[in-house]
């Protein structure tokens, strides 16, 4: 593979994943600014009118547990390496030496919210986690 190419896979690999952590960085953004304000104040039901109902609930302790997955959907990447094919005694060689090869994964994109709220149904506290 001429190394330009593969400056060229080096820089589209860096910026495509530049792209998904900028993503990653508003969302959270976005949860920070609607669920700090409200932590400490903000009832079942006030979440409820906000969010919807939660995918799952349970306790644990005195802390009531929400958890709420939003899916976004799939998105798919595809990974692009030289082959390098290696004889039995670790020797790289033959026709289809540096040839690229490919594969495609596909995974899904969402958020998962995790309300914990205090045994009089406030909210005591959030955390999330954002897969871009």
């Amino acid at each position: 593979m001429p190394l330009h190419n593969v400056f060229v896979l080096v820089f589209v690999v860096l910026l495509s994943s530049a792209c998904a952590q900028i993503t990653a960085s508003n969302q959270l953004t976005r949860y920070q600014l609607d669920l700090n304000p409200i932590t400490g104040t903000a009832t079942q039901d006030d979440i409820v009118r906000q969010y919807g109902a939660p995918k799952e609930k349970r306790k644990v302790g005195a802390l009531e547990v929400w958890t709420y997955h939003f899916s976004y959907g799939h998105r798919g990447a595809t990974v692009i390496s030289p082959y390098v094919p290696y004889d039995q005694y670790g020797f790289a060689w033959g026709r289809n030496y540096g040839v690229a090869r490919g594969a495609t994964q596909s995974r899904e994109e969402y958020d998962l919210l995790t309300l914990r709220f205090r045994g009089d149904g406030v909210l005591d506290s959030w955390r999330v986690y954002v897969q871009r």
